[in-house]
């Protein structure tokens, strides 16, 4: 196989990977994808949202009775919806997050988890419609931004998603979800600003580095610096050694070499 179209073909996996649950999300980093972690502030006007995500065990066991009031009922859907997404029933989770947000349209931590989930199924269409809704609702919050801009991306708007990106990045320069998002997003065409805002990701999220040196190691060969490749791949492994792809791609570099 020609190198340069293998790293290419890797470049592309490496982009795609940024919509599955497996890729980096400035507020959910949990190593199922996206990763569940948080690193930035939630909105002041979704703090009271946040137990939508706990699961209640006696509802696993099926033991919960069906609440009738209209509060009630929303969170048992949401939650309900979550055991559903739990248990790969997609078509069940994106029927409750939906009930949901007609039950309650004021709380969008339905909608971006929505958004996500569908961007990690495939559900383009639903996923850059609820992202609408994000920014109409709440357009200063860098990470509906960045939402918004994944949402686009999907459905191939790449100049919409760059716009989204940048724009996230006006409103919190540290979000770094935007930060890798937008590089990968440019990377082929714009490989030098790409790098450096990968740079940043890494100053930021020191944790993450290998994920980044990876793909400067893909933008380092697209532009026929097999030197660079090796550096940054060698990084990569450095600082993860159970990241396969940076192995793989290593691998097959010194095949060729």
């Amino acid at each position: 196989m020609n190198r340069f179209y293998f790293f290419k073909i890797l470049f592309i996996f490496a982009i795609a990977a940024s919509f599955s649950q497996k890729t980096l999300n400035a507020q959910t980093y949990d190593e199922n994808p996206l990763y569940d972690y948080e690193d930035s502030e939630q909105n002041d006007s979704d703090a009271d949202l946040h137990s939508f995500s706990e699961i209640p065990a006696d509802m696993q066991d099926n033991k919960i009775t069906v609440p009738t009031d209209p509060v009630s009922q929303s969170f048992y859907t949401f939650t309900k919806a979550l055991i559903d997404e739990n248990n790969n029933d997609i078509d069940e989770a994106i029927s409750g997050f939906k009930k949901t947000m007609e039950a309650v349209p004021e709380n969008l931590y339905v909608y971006q988890h929505a958004v996500q989930t569908a961007l990690d199924y495939e559900k383009y269409e639903e996923a850059e419609k609820w992202a609408d809704y994000l920014i109409k609702k709440d357009p200063d919050t860098s990470q509906n931004w960045v939402y918004y801009g994944n949402a686009k991306w999907a459905n191939e708007h790449h100049l919409e998603a760059a716009q989204a990106y940048t724009h996230a990045l006006k409103l919190d320069k540290n979000n770094t979800e935007a930060l890798f998002q937008f590089a990968a997003l440019i990377g082929t065409e714009e490989p030098t600003f790409a790098m450096s805002m990968l740079e940043r990701f890494k100053k930021l999220r020191p944790d993450d580095s290998y994920e980044a040196d990876y793909i400067i190691a893909i933008l380092y060969n697209e532009n026929r610096n097999l030197r660079k490749t090796e550096q940054y791949l060698l990084k990569a492994v450095a600082a993860n050694p159970y990241h396969l792809q940076s192995w793989y791609a290593l691998a097959e570099l010194y095949e060729i070499k």
